[in-house]
């Protein structure tokens, strides 16, 4: 038996985002508030199962430990977004 050496095709393909991806493409590039096209298309892409986030990652972002629970914008918008956020169902 030779072990997988093929690179999966783009079909494929999904990517798993890790917390500080959202959270920093939050607070430092994509504002939810400024550029809500960017959050428009992570939820496209989560549609698509193209993007997941495993949910251990999802309740880390919005559920935010204190003292960034209040003022953490990404959080905000998740919790306006509900159940249309991209995470990984078991």
């Amino acid at each position: 038996m030779t072990p997988h050496t093929e690179r999966p095709t783009d079909a494929e393909m999904v990517y798993l985002l890790d917390a500080n991806v959202v959270i920093n493409a939050g607070r430092d590039y994509y504002p939810p508030d400024r550029v809500p096209e960017f959050w428009d298309w992570l939820l496209e892409m989560g549609e698509s199962r193209l993007a997941r986030i495993p949910q251990e990652i999802y309740d880390e972002i919005v559920f935010p430990p204190s003292p960034r629970k209040t003022e953490d914008p990404v959080a905000v918008a998740a919790h306006r977004r509900g159940s249309d956020t991209p995470q990984c169902h078991p």
